[in-house]
């Protein structure tokens, strides 16, 4: 049910797990009760927004971990919370995903990490995301640094151990 009489503006968080945080925005039990209590602590960046945006503004957290920009089973466009979006109305998004897209699990350990596949997985979400009914402003933003937790990942990422 997309209806609402909010006249707030809107301003959705859209990503992974670092977005979704300690997931305490989730009504009740949240979306991953068994988990909830592992989240305690992980801080919660929507909230913080929703908390210095004040109440000029509504902050949706649009997120699900595990998620990547590259289209396959994990690509954060299947999840319900990806179609959620719309029906919210951002005038603002806020999308911060690829940590996942960097772990080699998701993109073979054989071969070096695809930049143009993730990039051009990014922008169509981005693009997707400019094209919702309510026409919002998309904020891009940089996923924390992941480090590598051996020689073996840092060679096969091509960056210095």
């Amino acid at each position: 049910d997309c209806s609402s009489s909010e006249m707030r503006r809107r301003w959705a968080c859209v990503g992974d797990s670092i977005t979704r945080g300690d997931a305490s925005h989730e009504p009740g039990r949240g979306t991953h009760p068994p988990f909830k209590r592992q989240l305690q602590g992980r801080g919660n960046w929507p909230a913080m927004l929703q908390a210095a945006l004040g109440e000029a503004f509504v902050v949706g957290s649009f997120s699900h971990g595990g998620r990547t920009a590259a289209d396959g089973p994990a690509a954060l466009r299947r999840t319900a919370e990806w179609r959620s979006v719309s029906c919210f109305r951002p005038d603002v998004v806020a999308l911060m995903v690829g940590s996942n897209d960097a772990k080699p699990e998701t993109w073979g350990p054989a071969m070096a990490f695809p930049r143009d596949g993730y990039v051009e997985a990014l922008l169509s979400l981005a693009r997707e995301l400019l094209s919702l009914p309510s026409r919002p402003r998309l904020l891009l933003l940089v996923p924390p640094p992941a480090h590598a937790v051996d020689a073996a990942e840092a060679a096969l990422l091509g960056v210095g151990y």
